[in-house]
């Protein structure tokens, strides 16, 4: 808690004459904070505590920040373009509205929500892990947070329950030896969380409503949305302007951000939401995003069926029903950006549909509906080599290098120093499949960083979402050129 590192993020975050008062007293931190530039007093504790310390900050001093050490802009942001309305785009401009910014959200097809956040029903999950690493971190905080999140939208009244979603939890099969034996791992770390019960095939044919032969877990905090409503409710509020059929084709910055093709007005901020879109600007071409195909596939539904009350979970996923058609989906197709639907794709939809849930699937494939006629949407997500998305500031690249590149003879080097960033430009891709869960604590993330507030995401966190990460990977590889 009272580390060095953290010490310095609360310097870097805070103004001069910051004041503080701790329960602590102790004579490490009271000399840290005074080289951090703080004035610091020794003074009379209170209750059972004999000392404590308060103090004011009275100068910022040079401090051993790390590249991903968040850097503060000594001006006010009071209006941002967001590049992108899907769900990254929509989340930050809501969150930036809600504390008075003029937003301009640009988007270039005829309304929002038209890729991969497009789709009528999607299920805000994650798949858990035993492992503590950087990506099962993150999947989880931003699970817990988006919950909350969406949470609290429903109870506001922005979201309305069954037309927007439900949060009523979601069951994940152990369908085959692959998923029994990490279930089992799980155990180990959940076992005292009320986030995840282990049930077996009856309790949740129980729960769900419909013959289930797997075992496998329910999630608490999870459940159904639709991101396409999503995104349009929140991008009808206050202090945002949705600017549709507007494709921006560069970014310029001179005192402000001049966007080509958009209005001729200057933002303090631009962000950059558009998916593999961001390729197409020079401040982020280099990011190593990939196009990942989805389809899922509507089966239309007779009124007498059973129908699935909670989404469940497999190699694939069926959320409950809606408007009398069966959601299923979804197909992972690596490098392909076909928007076309593929009748291979239903099939592949519905053969998992029927080797997982086999009874369901025979309940509702009775009238032998042919693939080639069914109905679906195919939509492009976009990933990260490490599938972890890309959120924060960006760096200007060659100054980055510049500053960077001995860590291509020696890794472990020091290198104090702010990173060099591109001033108040931004980015917020690469959800692949889990824009629902994902998008809302990145854009808590960026909202720090645009208005100098503490960010939801640890440190480590901060690193590991971090655009930049890429690019210092392959300067330590040695990937990048050193020049002479």
């Amino acid at each position: 808690m009272w580390s060095l590192q953290t010490l310095e993020q609360i310097t870097a975050l805070s103004k001069l004459d910051t004041s503080f008062a701790t329960f602590t007293a102790v004579g490490r931190i009271r000399r840290d904070l005074q080289q951090l530039g703080f004035e610091v007093t020794k003074r009379k504790g209170y209750s059972i505590k004999r000392d404590m310390l308060s103090g004011v900050l009275k100068q910022h001093v040079p401090t051993t920040m790390q590249w991903y050490s968040p850097v503060k802009h000594s001006t006010d942001i009071n209006s941002v373009a967001i590049i992108g309305a899907g769900l990254a785009g929509a989340h930050l401009a809501y969150g930036l509205a809600k504390l008075g910014i003029k937003t301009h959200v640009f988007e270039e097809q005829d309304s929002c929500a038209q890729g991969g956040s497009g789709n009528d029903q999607g299920i805000l999950y994650t798949r858990l892990s035993h492992e503590k690493l950087h990506l099962s971190e993150f999947s989880l905080a931003a699970l817990l947070y988006s919950y909350r999140y969406y949470q609290a939208l429903f109870n506001s009244g922005v979201l309305t329950e069954k037309d927007d979603g439900e949060l009523k939890g979601s069951i994940q099969l152990a369908f085959n030896d692959k998923t029994k034996a990490l279930h089992e791992k799980l155990k180990q770390r959940f076992s005292n969380d009320s986030l995840v019960n282990w049930l077996s095939g009856a309790e949740i044919s129980k729960l769900v409503g419909i013959d289930i032969e797997h075992k496998g877990i329910y999630l608490r905090d999870s459940g159904w949305l639709n991101p396409q409503k999503i995104c349009k409710k929140l991008l009808s509020q206050p202090n945002i302007t949705l600017h549709t059929n507007t494709k921006i084709s560069a970014l310029n910055y001179a005192s402000g951000w001049q966007l080509t093709g958009g209005p001729s007005t200057k933002f303090d901020a631009v962000v950059i939401c558009n998916a593999n879109g961001a390729q197409s600007y020079s401040q982020s071409t280099d990011l190593p995003l990939k196009s990942i195909r989805g389809q899922i596939s509507y089966i239309p539904l007779a009124d007498a069926v059973n129908r699935p009350k909670l989404p469940v979970c497999y190699e694939g996923y069926l959320p409950p029903p809606q408007n009398n058609q069966q959601c299923v989906g979804a197909t992972f197709n690596l490098n392909d950006i076909s928007s076309q639907l593929s009748t291979a794709d239903h099939r592949t939809n519905l053969a998992q549909l029927q080797q997982y849930l086999p009874t369901y699937y025979n309940s509702i494939m009775h009238n032998n509906v042919a693939a080639e006629k069914l109905k679906g949407r195919a939509s492009i997500r976009c990933a990260t080599p490490d599938y972890t998305p890309i959120a924060g500031q960006l760096a200007d690249r060659d100054k980055f290098i510049q500053q960077y590149i001995p860590l291509a003879k020696n890794a472990k080097r020091n290198i104090s120093g702010a990173a060099p960033l591109l001033p108040n430009c931004y980015v917020s891709v690469g959800y692949g499949s889990r824009g629902l869960s994902y998008s809302p604590l990145c854009a808590q993330h960026i909202i720090s960083l645009i208005t100098n507030t503490p960010s939801p995401l640890s440190s480590k966190l901060v690193s590991a979402t971090h655009p930049a990460r890429f690019l210092l990977r392959d300067i330590i590889k040695g990937k990048v050129p050193i020049e002479d």
